[in-house]
Order: structure tokens, then sequence, then C-alpha cells
């Protein structure tokens, strides 16, 4: 979903969205495919800009689902998130290359080139900026088996009832129950 800078007046733009439209489906094409990582293209909510001089204030809070692979098991899970916005939009500048790269680097703002804000790509960003360093499908998710490989605790892993004594420690298991007697 483009946005032309020209439409924008002093009163601002106001936008909802309820979830039925895609927004998000353009914007995703132009970011690589990962595997264990997908965002849904309908989000829900509601952004609204501000004109001051050369820059434009996007506020709001969207809603949106993520396609995620769990990290511990591996299994496919979805994940909604929900991000509140606060970004200031800036056209760039002709400016010096080393004050531009501080510019750009600067937390809540982003800089706009053109005469359009590709609003989806935005929150896509945002969106795919939220996803956790280690996604678990629940909390206490036990993981792979060492053994087998399959989920712990799943009827195809039966290692568990099984005895894993390391059969280096067999010798000293022994002088136990001697010492024991």
């Amino acid at each position: 979903m483009k946005i032309k800078i020209d439409e924008l007046t002093e009163n601002g733009l106001e936008l909802n969205f309820s979830g039925q439209e895609d927004i998000l489906s353009r914007a995703l094409e132009s970011i690589p495919e990962s595997p264990g990582l997908g965002l849904d293209p309908r989000i829900t909510g509601h952004v609204s800009f501000t004109v001051d001089g050369e820059n434009i204030f996007l506020i709001g809070s969207v809603k949106g689902l993520l396609h995620l692979q769990c990290s511990r098991c591996l299994a496919d899970f979805d994940l909604e998130r929900e991000l509140d916005l606060s970004l200031v939009l800036r056209r760039e500048l002709a400016t010096p290359p080393e004050e531009h790269e501080i510019m750009k680097a600067e937390g809540d703002e982003i800089q706009i080139s053109g005469m359009e804000i590709d609003l989806g790509k935005i929150i896509a960003q945002e969106l795919l900026l939220s996803v956790p360093m280690k996604p678990l499908c629940n909390e206490d998710c036990p993981g792979l088996c060492p053994d087998c490989g399959s989920p712990k605790g799943s009827d195809g892993c039966i290692c568990s009832e099984q005895d894993r004594t390391d059969p280096r420690w067999e010798a000293l298991a022994k002088l136990k129950d001697k010492i024991v007697v």
C-alpha cells in the first residue's frame, strides 16, 4: 500500500485496517523468503499521518500474524503480534555521505525517497523486527530427543523409557553396588 506524499495535507490522513484487505503482499515480495518465517498479508489496526514541515509522523497500532518455526522442536506455529508505531518519516536530503549514514541509523526515523510512502513495507519491516530471537511454540516446549530426533514426549520417542546410562560410567556403577551392599 503506497501513500502519495502530495496527497497528505496539514490535517493528515487516517487509515483503518479491518483484516480483510491485503496490505502487505506487495511489500513481502521484496523481502527475501526465509524458512520458518512468514507473515500474513492481512493486518488489523489503524495508522495516522501528520505533516510538520519536512517531517511526516506515522503513529498507530497494528496487529499481524507471524508464521514461525519453533527453535526447539521445529514445529510450525502462528504468533500474533500487536505493535504500537511511532515513526518519523523524513525525505532524503542531499547530505554528505557520513552525515547521511548517521541519519539512516537513527532509531525511530526512516528516510524516504521519492514521492510515495510504502506503508506496507514499513509495517512488514516493523512486524518482522518483532520476531523473537528464539521463537518457541510454547514456553515449556521440551524440544527434540537427541537420540531419535522425535519431539520429546511424543509417541515416536521411547528413548526416555530406556536406560540411558553412559557406558563409560558402568564400571563406577558396579563399584557403587559393591560398596553399598
